[in-house]
């Protein structure tokens, strides 16, 4: 059975993927932890998510994309995101498997509107390499091209971009807008929830809370940076506008007890 076409509201950590935000790859010891619940004070980036520095394109992509939440080894995270090992959809057709990551289902975002055909199909040709069963695990671009050209052909279909809708840019100022709060919500609900929860608490082990993070209620420039440009396992948010950055930074920083002072977007315009 094919799975759903639908919008699907929240985040993976892409996001989107998705990701591990605010989360630092190394402990004091040096022992490498993975994706760990250790702020944003450390500076080492661990070389094997550097999709440039990938042999397999797939792989490159996977990294970027998708093991914030599934995890290295494909096992995911009990209880809060699936494991692709023995998945119907990783075993089932090639084309189910492409709609999924093209559409989204369930919580994770479609990633249709941030990859190429050409990425889809290979990091579909990964997951199926990987924890598949089947003889034939190759997704060809051709293929994806096919799925995604149906899905756009069908008025319900709807390619998600992990993206709400921007406010048009003659709104846009530098200073934030009266009421701006509730947009900021239903960004953070689409790009952020999914891993660092709704009430910010994140999840133990994996992604680390907001709430009391001392980098978010710190300096804002490391943070715009993180968040802007991504890090590790956590994807980046470059698509959002200068207003829109402005105004998830000023929630996270206001938000679950935090007392940090606003952000606006004339600071997002100034950093280079």
């Amino acid at each position: 059975m094919s799975p759903p076409r639908s919008r699907r509201l929240a985040l993976w950590a892409s996001v989107v993927g998705a990701g591990v935000a605010l989360a630092s790859l190394a402990s004091s010891d040096g022992a490498a932890q993975g994706f760990v619940q250790a702020g944003l004070d450390g500076q080492m980036m661990d070389e094997a998510v550097r999709p440039s520095l990938m042999a397999d394109p797939g792989e490159a992509v996977y990294r970027a994309q998708c093991m914030a939440c599934h995890q290295e080894s494909g096992e995911g995270i009990e209880g809060v995101f699936a494991s692709l090992v023995g998945s119907p959809v990783v075993e089932g057709t090639a084309a189910g498997l492409v709609e999924v990551i093209l559409a989204g289902q369930g919580e994770m975002p479609g990633l249709g509107g941030l990859l190429s055909d050409e990425e889809v199909a290979a990091v579909a040709s990964y997951v199926r390499r990987q924890w598949g069963t089947g003889s034939d695990p190759a997704v060809s671009v051709a293929a994806v091209a096919s799925v995604r050209a149906e899905a756009e052909a069908e008025p319900e279909a709807e390619i998600d971009t992990g993206q709400v809708e921007r406010r048009p840019a003659a709104e846009a100022g530098s200073t934030l807008q009266e009421g701006w709060q509730d947009e900021a919500r239903t960004l953070v609900a689409h790009n952020c929830v999914v891993c660092h929860q709704s009430e910010g608490e994140g999840v133990a082990g994996a992604y680390p809370a907001l709430a009391g993070n001392p980098v978010v209620v710190g300096p804002v420039d490391p943070l715009i940076r993180v968040i802007r440009d991504g890090r590790a396992g956590m994807p980046r948010f470059g698509f959002l506008s200068d207003e829109e950055l402005a105004m998830v930074l000023s929630y996270i920083r206001t938000a679950w007890g935090n007392t940090a002072g606003l952000v606006e977007p004339g600071a997002l315009e100034a950093m280079p």
